[in-house]
């Protein structure tokens, strides 16, 4: 309630309803209204997932996230920042199918974009040159090592059982270049 108005949100979802992907979300709305007043769009977040024909990412995995916002001149989504994403596949080093490879933020999606043809064929080695986040994964999938800011910070996870308490522990260390 604002004043003497009532402003009421609402997020719709929408699903991919056919084929391998059915069931997954497709994009996310973000709608307003003061009281009775027809909903306004403000901001959406589409998604798109890998199918499984290709080489970062097995079938359902998130591919990009990008958020829009509504053009009222256009009466469309106008694309603002897209966040991208890679996976190990079934038999790669390092990590298993749908373990999180390689995160593009907003800012180095972009740049990705700019200084190659395609950043979605793009090799690792380029992606590995912009990305925000870069995974590894030991024996037990967990997480050893993530390197962040393009490479420039390298963060190792070390695990280890507690006898006393039964249950793991971790410990981690950060080494900059």
């Amino acid at each position: 309630v604002s004043g003497s108005a009532t402003i009421t949100d609402s997020f719709l979802y929408q699903y991919i309803s056919s084929g391998s992907l059915a069931g997954h979300v497709s994009a996310c709305t973000h709608q307003r209204r003061t009281d009775t007043d027809p909903w306004r769009p403000i901001v959406q977040v589409s998604y798109s997932y890998y199918d499984g024909s290709d080489n970062f990412g097995s079938l359902g995995d998130l591919r990009t996230s990008t958020r829009q916002v509504w053009d009222p001149d256009n009466s469309d989504w106008a694309d603002v920042a897209t966040d991208y994403y890679r996976y190990y596949l079934s038999g790669d080093t390092n990590g298993e199918a749908h373990n999180l490879k390689f995160v593009c933020g907003p800012e180095a999606f972009a740049r990705l974009s700019a200084s190659v043809p395609d950043p979605f064929a793009a090799s690792d080695f380029e992606v590995s040159q912009f990305a925000d986040n870069y995974y590894e994964y030991d024996f037990n999938d967990r997480v050893s090592l993530e390197r962040v800011y393009a490479g420039s910070k390298t963060i190792t996870f070390g695990y280890f059982r507690n006898p006393r308490y039964n249950s793991s522990s971790s410990s981690s260390s950060a080494v900059a270049p």
